[in-house]
């Protein structure tokens, strides 16, 4: 039985040996990227605003009661459009609009009760999509309309098929695999989808990716959620490589800061750190669970955690490797929130996902209020 068990293991060595050779032939080398670049603000402009607002202290927590809709995660990420916070449906029936300016929360459109539709979005030409999570149409609203439409995209998934992802500017949206062997690539210019295959069909093997970031060096970088390395993507030739050390991440959300490297804050254990000149990865502060569901960037440069399944908001200054603990809230629960947005006038909005609350996180002391420029830059909006 023992030599049994011990052929059984050799094998099984032998075949994950075997199937990432075969992954690591299969994949390309990534080239220069020229993709079409996305940011109106460059590196100087952000660490200068950053400066403006180093002062900045995070003042007050403001809650908002959300519709209940059982015990299920109704929103995950949402965007600014306007005064208007639009926050997606992942397993809610309806779109949920927060205005920033008198608080109010409304609802619209009917999108169904399934599980798990969309989760996160982007903004392309002045309507706002829902990136497919198990839905096989993408979620597109008209802001302006207040309307909601499915575009189906031809596909027959079952189940989860992938999680968030990226766009560039000229509308070609990059969804990473959860459970699936390939990257989603959709043209929202003309709603037609491509498969990216990260190994050959006959490994039979699956990844779980979560979400990931367009830098300006041209690339997008996927966040792996156990045991993976991140997986780099050149949307221009459609090429991929894999970085950095095996991860357990479980990021749903990072930003680049102002060393231009990419940090994100984990639901398990510790900080994601992808260092992009030197294409390497790590996780920092690890001595620590942060139950993240999300990354938002302060205007003072400074990162603060989602709070999903903590009740902890953490504040991380990446130049001095300093982390506080600055509040928390009273909501307890898994998935209380899943990702957010940064207001103009500095606020940090977390959309409710398994919770019952919009919580609304205040600063005092901003000096420089979000220009449009910096707000529509890679450094704060990575999906418009």
């Amino acid at each position: 039985m023992i030599i049994n068990k011990s052929i059984r293991k050799l094998a099984d060595l032998f075949m994950r040996r075997a199937n990432r050779a075969a992954i690591n032939c299969y994949q390309q080398r990534s080239t220069v990227c020229t993709v079409k670049q996305k940011e109106y603000a460059d590196l100087g402009d952000y660490l200068r605003f950053a400066d403006s607002n180093s002062s900045m202290l995070l003042d007050c927590i403001k809650k908002i009661q959300v519709k209940k809709m059982g015990y299920k995660a109704k929103w995950v990420g949402g965007t600014l459009f306007g005064d208007m916070l639009f926050c997606i449906p992942n397993s809610a029936d309806c779109v949920m609009v927060y205005n920033i300016k008198n608080d109010d929360v409304s609802y619209f459109g009917d999108v169904g009760s399934e599980s798990y539709k969309w989760t996160s979005c982007c903004v392309y030409k002045d309507k706002i999509y829902g990136f497919p999570r198990s839905s096989n149409s993408l979620l597109e609203i008209d802001p302006q309309k207040m309307t909601v439409s499915l575009v189906p995209l031809n596909t027959s998934y079952k189940g989860e098929h992938h999680y968030a992802g990226a766009v560039t500017a000229d509308g070609l949206m990059y969804l990473p695999p959860r459970d699936e062997n390939h990257i989603l690539a959709v043209d929202l210019n003309t709603y037609s989808a491509e498969k990216i295959p990260l190994c050959p069909s006959t490994l039979k093997i699956k990844f779980r990716y979560q979400n990931g970031i367009l830098h300006y060096d041209g690339n997008i970088y996927f966040f792996p959620e156990n045991n993976e390395k991140v997986l780099v993507l050149n949307p221009e030739t459609k090429s991929f490589r894999y970085i950095g050390n095996k991860l357990n991440c479980y990021v749903f959300e990072a930003q680049i800061c102002g060393d231009g490297n990419i940090y994100g804050f984990s639901n398990k254990k510790g900080i994601l750190k992808i260092d992009v000149k030197n294409q390497t990865t790590e996780m920092l502060h690890n001595d620590i669970i942060f139950g993240s569901y999300g990354t938002k960037h302060g205007l003072n440069g400074k990162l603060y955690s989602m709070p999903g399944a903590s009740s902890i908001i953490y504040e991380y200054d990446t130049g001095k490797d300093i982390l506080t603990h600055v509040s928390s809230v009273e909501e307890q629960g898994k998935a209380k929130c899943a990702g957010g947005v940064t207001t103009d006038d500095g606020s940090i909005i977390a959309v409710p996902a398994y919770g019952d609350y919009l919580y609304r996180f205040k600063f005092n002391n901003v000096t420089t209020p979000l220009p449009a420029a910096m707000k529509h830059s890679l450094f704060y909006t990575s999906t418009y």
